[in-house]
């Protein structure tokens, strides 16, 4: 997610294993429609789709000093 007034970006992800063979066929497989089936079959797929979901409607920044300019700590840090 863009967090255009601090001009950066947040990059949350998920990692799901694959561990069986169909799987790591689909994830080869020169077309999408393949990987689309596959993902579409797998309960552990749209389990980690809603902890993500989860995680990005939950996230906050609590602590907005963390995107401050550095230019301007160099400036303090000087005074």
């Amino acid at each position: 997610m863009r967090l255009a007034t601090q001009a950066t970006d947040v990059v949350i992800s998920v990692n799901y294993p694959v561990r069986d063979i169909g799987g790591i066929n689909a994830i080869h497989a020169e077309d999408t429609e393949t990987l689309e089936r596959y993902l579409a079959g797998e309960k552990g797929v749209r389990e980690a789709e809603a902890v993500l979901r989860g995680v990005v409607g939950s996230f906050e920044v609590r602590d907005w000093g963390l995107f401050d300019d550095d230019d301007e700590e160099e400036e303090e840090d000087g005074e």
